[in-house]
């Protein structure tokens, strides 16, 4: 009789270690899936109770919901037309790029600079510098410099004029230029007499291409990485697992400037979807 019985209670530890076996490996599957909810399941002995705690796990951030799926698509609308905007602008005509909003130049400057000696690079008192228009027809302004060879010129209009330096003793400069924020070069003053010229109307336009043709270039590469950055906020919406990280790359996605702003109100609305599809990220759920 005591045989029957121990091989009976060795029957039932063998189920009952095939169970817990069984239940261990279920643990480790659902360790793999994402946690929203925790089930408690309270279970009583004779006069003692427990509490045992079984975590169940189930991938909610895998079923997108219509509301991210719309922000996912209005964040890679937006993302592309940053993509159009920025082979645009690497293929652009320079001299159109120039004369758009997007290069907009203040209408006027101040001009200002020094008149220094050619040997020693003393200043120059005295020297009465003249703006001309452009053709050299008509007098803008006039003033001398002052003890330190300084002159300045204020409320210029931007635009291709021509500055006269001359006083007795020296050679008088002509020069073509377009005003400058950062300010002229010096004007060199030699001993004799006679007019040199500086400067021409081709070199003022081949330089202001050149430093328009450098900035549009990196312009274009940063739009270019903004949207693409753009495309892995979507690929994140659509995971559905860290809600900051995604906004943040949705941020620095609307740098991409796609037609202006078509491109950043797109991804912005996007953003706002996601504000409200919020709780649907992993990281949203997590306790």
């Amino acid at each position: 009789m005591s045989d029957e019985r121990a091989s009976r209670l060795a029957a039932l530890r063998s189920r009952v270690n095939e169970q817990l076996a069984a239940a261990e490996d279920a643990e480790e599957e659902m360790e793999e899936m994402v946690d929203i909810e925790e089930i408690v399941v309270r279970t009583s002995k004779g006069s003692g109770s427990r509490i045992q705690r079984i975590k169940h796990r189930r991938d909610i951030a895998a079923e997108t919901s219509f509301t991210r799926t719309v922000a996912m698509w209005c964040i890679i609308a937006g993302s592309i037309l940053g993509l159009v905007t920025g082979a645009l602008l690497l293929s652009g005509n320079p001299s159109d790029i120039l004369s758009s909003s997007l290069f907009d130049s203040p209408e006027h400057s101040s001009v200002s600079g020094h008149a220094l000696k050619a040997e020693s690079g003393e200043a120059v008192e005295g020297v009465r510098i003249t703006l001309m228009s452009g053709d050299g027809k008509t007098e803008l302004f006039t003033t001398t410099t002052d003890s330190h060879g300084f002159y300045r010129f204020e409320n210029v209009k931007v635009d291709l004029m021509v500055m006269i330096a001359e006083k007795d003793g020296y050679i008088t400069i002509e020069r073509i230029f377009s005003p400058d924020l950062g300010g002229e070069d010096p004007l060199t003053m030699k001993p004799g007499e006679g007019i040199v010229e500086e400067g021409s109307a081709d070199e003022i336009l081949e330089s202001n291409l050149e430093g328009v043709v450098a900035l549009t270039s990196a312009i274009a590469v940063l739009t270019l990485l903004f949207a693409l950055v753009g495309f892995i906020a979507a690929a994140e919406v659509h995971r559905g697992m860290k809600y900051r990280r995604t906004q943040y790359l949705c941020g620095i996605a609307l740098f991409s400037r796609g037609l202006i702003f078509f491109g950043p109100l797109l991804i912005l609305f996007g953003m706002a979807l996601l504000a409200i599809a919020k709780e649907q990220f992993l990281d949203q759920n997590i306790e």
